[in-house]
Order: C-alpha cells, then structure tokens, then sequence
C-alpha cells in the first residue's frame, strides 16, 4: 500500500448502488492513505457535496439519476478545477471512454478493477498523472 506523499486523499463516491458505495467505502477505507468523506447518490448530489467536502478525487459513476456522471463531472470540473474525477462503470464504449476525456476526468475504469488498480488511480488522480482509460 504505497502512500501519495504524506497527505491524505480525501474522496467522494458517487454511485446510485448502495452496495456498490457502501462496500468500495469499506474497501477504499483500508487504505492508510486514502479517507472515503463522502457518497453521493445522484449527479447532483455529488456536485453539492463537492461544494460541501471539497474533495480531492471523486469516484463517479456515469449512469445516474437526475444528471449522468459525466454531466456532474463537467460541473465538478468547472467549479472545483483542484478536484480529479475518476469513472468506474460498467460501461467501455468508445463514445463514453471520448466523452469522458473531453470533459477532462483523470481516468476511466471498469467495475472489474482490481482494488489495488483502483487505489493507484486515485493516487495517480491525485498527483495529476496521466489515467488510465479503456483502448
């Protein structure tokens, strides 16, 4: 479990699965190095609660209620440009994988991820090194 420097990454989950969220929260928290601070349920939820937690890196999915992810993501982008947000969905079709790097996210992963993959791409998001993303 490598550390990004000596600072804590603090992250938002935004996912609508409760189980997916309670359980990467679990998982993400085991990491001395990375603190879950929040989960938002929907897009807009995930824009407050940037606004509320200031975040380093969100984890968003892309399919949500009220606005996708990639919506929230470009507001989360626009307002808060020092947070990082990475994708993980189900989903790796091209034109998702292209819409995300347009609004400008650190990385897109599939739920498949492994959880150490995972916690480097926060770490990554973090520092502000190239993501990973889908061929």
């Amino acid at each position: 479990m490598s550390q990004a420097g000596t600072k804590t990454i603090s992250v938002l989950l935004a996912d609508d699965h409760d189980i997916l969220r309670d359980g990467l929260a679990t998982v993400m928290n085991e990491f001395s190095d990375i603190k879950v601070v929040g989960m938002a349920v929907s897009g807009w939820d995930a824009v407050d609660q940037c606004t509320a937690l200031q975040p380093d890196v969100v984890l968003m999915d892309i399919l949500m209620p009220d606005i996708d992810g990639l919506s929230a993501a470009r507001i989360i982008r626009e307002r808060h440009p020092n947070t990082r947000v990475v994708v993980l969905s189900s989903f790796e079709e091209e034109h998702l994988v292209e819409a995300a790097r347009e609004v400008g996210v650190s990385g897109y992963l599939l739920k498949n991820v492994s959880i150490d993959d995972l916690a480097n791409a926060i770490r990554d998001a973090y520092l502000g090194k190239p993501g990973t993303f889908p061929r």
